[in-house]
């Protein structure tokens, strides 16, 4: 039986009633089976603009999804990396494109390696600008899945006013439900052919976000 997980997970750090006062909100994650688009993505964002539309103006958010080789096979295939999308918005420009995305665990920091990121970017909507800012990044990165460890945290630096952003925490039940040991393939994308199956679990599972050449 096939089955592709997509990790979604949303993290806000936003303006209250009160100026003086910001409140970091972590999202729900949950499992998905179906591709993203860059149009999924959009709408993920402006859903995140109404839901958050109180506390504007939202200082900066950032969302991740994690697609993860659908099965052992696959995962020694891409040397043990699935692919992690970054979707990062903020109201000041100097924020973006982050510093560094990682992955704290027993004490120690994984710096995720950045694979791709987007430049030809959808003008965002007036109540996606008016709540969470004009400026928008999106990034690729290679997630070691033997990292998703109970416990280890997800944490994004951004290129100016906030490091160690925490976004994203994993747990063993997100583990198992993978279906298969994460550490059944060591961590490396140096093989040509590593290469090759990380950008075709891309074009599955984030179609439209990399051209690939003919």
């Amino acid at each position: 039986m096939r089955f592709i997980g997509l990790l979604v997970i949303a993290a806000l750090l936003g303006a209250c009633a009160s100026a003086d006062h910001t409140v970091h909100v972590l999202g729900t994650p949950s499992w998905a089976q179906n591709p993203v688009a860059p149009e999924a993505m959009n709408q993920r964002i402006e859903d995140a603009a109404a839901e958050y539309a109180p506390h504007a103006p939202v200082p900066r958010l950032a969302l991740f999804d994690i697609a993860f080789p659908s099965s052992e096979s696959e995962l020694k295939s891409t040397g043990g990396n699935g692919v992690l999308l970054l979707t990062a918005l903020s109201q000041d420009k100097s924020e973006l494109p982050p510093k560094r995305l990682y992955v704290t665990w027993r004490g120690e920091e994984h710096t995720l390696e950045q694979i791709h990121s987007a430049i030809d970017l959808p003008a965002q909507s007036p109540s996606v600008t008016e709540v969470l800012g004009p400026n928008r990044w999106d990034g690729l990165y290679l997630f070691p899945v033997r990292l998703m460890e109970d416990g280890a945290v997800l944490t994004l630096d951004f290129a100016a006013n906030r490091t160690g952003f925490v976004f994203g925490q994993f747990s063993s039940a997100q583990r198992e439900a993978l279906g298969y040991d994460p550490s059944a393939a060591a961590a490396s994308a140096s093989d040509i052919s590593a290469r090759d199956a990380i950008m075709d679990l891309v074009a599955r599972e984030y179609p439209g976000f990399v051209r690939r050449a003919p």
